[in-house]
């Protein structure tokens, strides 16, 4: 009984599953590649339905969460999809890096959001109701971006296709879920496990280009790490400043610095090739640890009340 509870915790830790993911990935070869792209794509709607069967707006106030969506929306899409697309110029000699860098910019913040949204005594209601219309305007923004920064030509078919697979059929699946109130324990592992499939795949993949481009590994992670904990720190510096409710700087913080990654790992390998998935592994794992970052500093500030 031990072992399974032991079992069960750790898989239901994101952070223990990327690595493990990225662990399994380089010791082995991940999936055959002509298999690789049909099995992310089913991982990745299985697990982009469950996330989104947690959405819901209902008993919001809308007139006051317009605001917060508009602040929302401009961390997102306006500062940290520039920051993104700029960091993957900075890869110019690098097009499938770089093509990754304007995925990551393209899509949606991850779902994950809401539930570290309320671990850390954030504002609920501004991440529900941001995240929930940030997934609608992802139909349309998620193709522009793409169209207009990446180097390669790609044709309009299959990218509103993928538009449809990756995002609205989970948007519209996840309602009926929802419906059903499948547990979030049980939804949270299934998640998990999809995503360390996924790693698993597309660091197998990515092996053997890793190995070859040893030199660019330090400056991408380097990269990372700005788009990461610079846009996510900047922005909680500046809330706090203008003197930004407590609860509202949190969803803030991780809308400004948390993309979904796994989405943007799906796109980058459907439309462009398993190289290009590269940057969203790695900031996968650089969001977590951010997100454990802000989950101690809240722990050491509540110790501090506790003792003051």
């Amino acid at each position: 009984m031990n072992v399974l509870a032991t079992v069960k915790k750790l898989v239901s830790n994101l952070t223990f599953v990327i690595t493990l993911g990225i662990v399994i990935g380089f010791l082995t070869e991940g999936y055959p590649s002509e298999y690789l792209s049909d099995i992310s794509t089913v991982l990745l709607v299985i697990a982009m339905t469950l996330s989104l069967s947690h959405l819901s707006i209902r008993n919001i106030d809308i007139r006051l969460e317009t605001k917060n969506f508009l602040i929302s929306l401009l961390l997102c899409y306006g500062m940290l999809s520039t920051v993104a697309i700029l960091i993957g110029i900075s890869f110019f000699r690098q097009p499938d890096i770089q093509n990754g860098f304007v995925v990551i910019a393209a899509v949606p913040p991850a779902v994950m959001i809401i539930p570290i949204t309320r671990i850390l005594n954030g504002n609920i209601k501004l991440s529900l109701f941001s995240l929930s219309l940030l997934y609608l305007i992802s139909i349309i923004l998620t193709p522009l971006v793409i169209l207009l920064f990446s180097n390669a030509n790609i044709p309009m078919v299959e990218l509103f296709k993928s538009i449809i697979l990756y995002i609205v059929t989970p948007l519209l699946v996840s309602r009926l879920v929802k419906k059903t109130r499948f547990p979030s324990e049980i939804s949270t592992i299934i998640i998990n496990l999809c995503f360390l499939l996924i790693i698993i795949g597309m660091i197998g993949g990515n092996k053997h280009f890793i190995f070859s481009n040893m030199k660019i590994m330090p400056f991408l992670s380097l990269a990372l790490f700005i788009r990461t904990f610079g846009t996510g720190g900047i922005t909680l510096w500046a809330a706090n400043k203008l003197h930004v409710p407590k609860d509202d700087q949190i969803p803030f913080a991780l809308f400004a610095s948390v993309k979904n990654e796994g989405l943007a790992m799906i796109f980058a390998l459907s439309m462009f090739c398993c190289a290009a998935t590269l940057p969203a592994v790695l900031s996968m794992f650089f969001e977590l640890i951010w997100i454990g970052v802000l989950v101690r500093i809240k722990k050491a500030k509540n110790t501090m009340k506790t003792i003051g």
